[in-house]
């Protein structure tokens, strides 16, 4: 036996039916190299998000024994869900905050997030909340409640439109806007003019209820009322100024003024979306009846 450049080899002689045979073993030693560790990460908690203009603002409570967060999002269409969500690295931070600056599109789908903590190339493996946001500035649902008969557009009957984000309320309705219907199936929310004829095309500064039956022209007086932060406008119909009380039925879609001046978000004065361009959701249907 020798030894060739730090392997030993061990050869034995074996006769086989008379044949000699030789069989080699090999065999080479090395420092094992690893590493074991007791560190627990805890997953952050308390996740949320919100729209802000065209952006997206996360913050969290902190997770123990980390010295950083690994934030993942995942596109979800119309689902508030993030269970199933197929989630792709986003950012790091060393903070309890982050933002994703320029998610917006489409506008009103569900963008969810993820946060872990880390140390290093390791995270906490379980528990790590989510979040879903609805991205853009957008009008996330809509209430009509009746106040006055029933099935009519009336008097203390009110509409209330509750939005992503805030809303800058200079951009909103003034005092002597008006709610006013055609026969055409619409009915103009916060609109200027007088007397009962109320064309579709008359610029809003709050939007339109289209989709519904109406039966007869008139124009209402009406307050506006901001709230949550500028996040909810409440739209109370008051005293009847031209027509007659139409009755309305059917299942309203509201949608957003038009106007590029009206409805800006309260951060970078984004106007509200208005339409659902490229799989966008910014015309909600509304829930209840006059």
């Amino acid at each position: 036996m020798r030894r060739v450049a730090g392997i030993a080899a061990a050869v034995a002689i074996v006769t086989l039916a008379g044949a000699a045979s030789a069989v080699a073993a090999w065999t080479k030693t090395a420092a094992a190299a690893q590493t074991v560790s007791s560190l627990d990460l805890g997953a952050p908690a308390s996740l949320t998000g919100a729209a802000s203009g065209h952006d997206v603002d996360l913050s969290w409570a902190a997770g123990a024994n980390g010295t950083g967060y690994a934030i993942a999002a995942a596109a979800n269409g119309g689902s508030t869900s993030c269970t199933a969500a197929s989630f792709a690295a986003l950012t790091t931070t060393a903070g309890t905050t982050a933002s994703d600056p320029g998610r917006f599109s489409p506008q009103g789908t569900i963008e969810c997030y993820r946060v872990a903590t880390t140390h290093g190339t390791w995270s906490s493996q379980s528990g790590n909340p989510t979040v879903a946001v609805r991205i853009g500035v957008v009008a996330q649902s809509v209430v009509i409640a009746d106040g006055g008969a029933a099935g009519q557009l009336d008097q203390d009957d009110t509409i209330t439109i509750t939005f992503n984000q805030p809303i800058a309320t200079a951009s909103g309705p003034i005092a002597s806007d008006t709610v006013c219907t055609n026969t055409g199936g619409t009915v103009m929310v916060a609109v200027a003019g007088s007397g009962g004829s109320c064309p579709t095309t008359t610029a809003t500064t709050v939007g339109t209820l289209t989709g519904v039956t109406v039966n007869r022209a008139a124009r209402f007086d009406a307050s506006f009322a901001w709230s949550a932060g500028n996040t909810v406008l409440t739209v109370t119909v008051e005293g009847r100024t031209a027509g007659q009380s139409p009755t309305v039925t059917g299942t309203a879609v509201y949608t957003p003024t038009t106007a590029v001046t009206g409805l800006l978000s309260q951060t970078g004065s984004f106007h509200a979306c208005s339409a659902n361009t490229g799989g966008g959701n910014c015309t909600p249907t509304a829930t209840g009846a006059f």
